[in-house]
């Protein structure tokens, strides 16, 4: 799941009319699930699409945008330097092995792979782009506790993004989930439920601060969480916000309505990671991506200038998913993005969404 929530290469898989089902076939699954399911998209400011776009949603990690945010301005004023070097123990700390939830180790290859690794050390630049580009959660925890906590959850404020749920640290969450003092797994679970949004960002705060001060506190938890009821109700309590808020966040981004020129020329390097290859180039002017997936959720959020103009934004999330749903959507999901980009007659079908909408 983690390689092809994040892959680019969406395009290279395409073949005119080959894939046209896989695009059919998720439109349908919007059509089908209107409780668990929303998109919005524009078009040069005209709605596109527009279903269940006000409904406060799970976005598995999306806010790691808010994050790229942040550390483009603090990049921008020097408040931190791109290419520190990042010590690999400074980042482990906050992974905890899961192959349903975490691209550590397949990020970590690739910095080796292309020779990123110096002295046991990366960039902070291939810090932020292990976030991006492959949803690495220890990255993020690491950022946030870099760039600040409160300065990531202050631009909730600062970009009126009113229905988002709180920013909490995503691995301090998870670690509130594990039996470290080997009790009751069912008063862990039950305990955590009952406390109310403030409470569990608190303790989950106070997760982070133990994972990040004692060496020793990793060595408590499991060494490989498999547990698909503790990653489900992890997944349930991330920050929640409708993608119509995200939408709108994105097309202020494409459109540089929000931060100084200097922020955004520091933002656009890390979030249009796409445009690196030339599959992309020949495409769009300007493209960036943030796939981010949990196992019961599945969301996107996209924006692109293409080579006629056309500026397109996309946000999209699918909820309470089964695995086999979860399957369906990483084969259908990047033929569907392609032809919601590039095909106008697609482009129609999307807006029909909102005529489904009105019938539920």
């Amino acid at each position: 799941m983690k390689k092809k929530i994040i892959s680019v290469f969406f395009i290279l898989l395409y073949v005119a009319g080959k894939s046209q089902s896989n695009a059919d076939s998720m439109l349908l699954f919007f059509k089908n699930h209107p409780k668990s399911s929303a998109i919005f998209a524009l078009k040069n400011n005209a709605v596109l699409g527009a279903f269940n776009e006000t409904k406060v949603m799970p976005l598995a990690t999306m806010p790691d945008l808010l994050v790229a945010i942040e550390f483009a301005k603090h990049a921008t004023y020097l408040q931190v330097d791109t290419a520190e070097r990042i010590n690999l123990k400074d980042l482990v700390k906050y992974y905890f092995e899961s192959e349903k939830i975490d691209a550590y180790e397949n990020w970590l290859a690739i910095m080796l792979q292309q020779k990123k690794v110096q002295n046991n050390t990366v960039s902070l630049m291939d810090v932020v782009h292990g976030m991006l580009q492959y949803g690495v959660l220890a990255n993020s925890e690491f950022l946030m506790d870099k760039i600040g906590f409160d300065n990531i959850k202050s631009s909730i404020k600062s970009f009126n993004l009113n229905d988002h749920t709180a920013i909490m640290p995503v691995v301090g969450a998870l670690a509130l989930y594990q039996n470290r003092a080997k009790t009751s797994e069912k008063k862990i679970w039950k305990a955590i439920a009952n406390m109310d949004e403030e409470e569990y960002c608190k303790a989950a705060f106070l997760m982070h601060l133990a994972i990040k001060g004692d060496s020793t506190f990793k060595a408590k938890m499991p060494k490989k969480i498999t547990d698909t009821k503790i990653l489900n109700m992890w997944s349930d309590r991330l920050a929640q916000a409708s993608v119509k808020t995200y939408g709108v966040l994105l097309q202020s981004l494409l459109k540089e309505q929000l931060l100084s020129p200097a922020n955004y020329r520091m933002l656009r390097a890390v979030v249009e990671w796409p445009m690196q290859f030339s599959t992309v180039n020949k495409m769009f002017d300007r493209f960036m991506m943030k796939g981010s997936a949990t196992p019961t959720v599945f969301s996107q959020a996209q924006y692109g200038k293409l080579k006629d103009g056309s500026e397109i934004v996309l946000v999209y999330s699918c909820a309470n998913l089964t695995p086999t749903e979860m399957q369906q959507i990483t084969r259908w999901h990047q033929q569907f993005e392609l032809q919601l980009f590039t095909d106008m007659a697609f482009q129609q079908r999307i807006n029909a969404l909102q005529t489904v909408k009105k019938n539920n």
